[in-house]
């Protein structure tokens, strides 16, 4: 099943990796937040109104990694994932590999 695959390119780099050395940097820095982006624009799914908290809100950073936040804390911590993570979890949601996650 693709599901692990799209979903592990996309998850591996919320949890820390104990194996990662100084020489093997991570692509997702610990404790970013959303102010220490600087200004940067962040979109929303179409089906999420821009008066409400709800859900998630991504922005692309001028080094093309793509940042993902909750938006109901918006000044709270984001995650950052490099465009081919964000392709893998587009891709595998186009194909329905995360369906069984909704209600």
């Amino acid at each position: 099943m693709h599901t692990r695959s799209a979903l592990s390119a996309v998850s591996a780099l919320s949890a820390p990796n104990r194996d990662r050395t100084p020489e093997a940097p991570m692509s997702q820095p610990h404790r970013t937040r959303a102010a220490d982006l600087g200004p940067v624009v962040w979109r929303r799914p179409a089906g999420t109104g821009d008066d409400t908290h709800d859900g998630v809100e991504f922005a692309v950073l001028d080094d093309g990694r793509v940042a993902v936040r909750n938006a109901a804390d918006p000044d709270g911590p984001v995650l950052l994932y490099t465009p081919a993570e964000i392709s893998a979890f587009v891709d595998g949601a186009k194909k329905g590999e995360f369906d069984d996650m909704l209600d």
